[in-house]
């Protein structure tokens, strides 16, 4: 079994696996809004949008107050041309 310790909320995390980068072996923890969001925008700046949606998704299902995970899904969704699911991003960053 590959167990991983979150270093910023010490949450010890036994089932997550490995994500690969430029700076080693990454495991984001479960629980930790911020690491989620930090991959939504690597990912968005490498292009996978898609995958930054995901990531800044679950940013706000752990933390709902994340305006700036809220913001960036709107820049993504209004690019996208879903612009209703942009306003309501938007407005949700607003009200965080």
């Amino acid at each position: 079994m590959n167990t991983q310790h979150c270093q910023t909320c010490s949450y010890w995390d036994q089932s997550h696996g490995l994500e690969m980068t430029s700076l080693g072996a990454i495991a984001p923890c479960i629980r930790h809004a911020p690491a989620h969001y930090n991959l939504g925008v690597a990912a968005a700046e490498g292009g996978d949008g898609t995958g930054a949606l995901a990531r800044y998704r679950r940013a706000v299902e752990l933390e709902p107050r994340y305006a700036e995970a809220w913001c960036n899904m709107g820049v993504i969704l209004k690019g996208r041309g879903r612009l209703g699911e942009a306003i309501a991003a938007y407005e949700s960053a607003l009200a965080a």
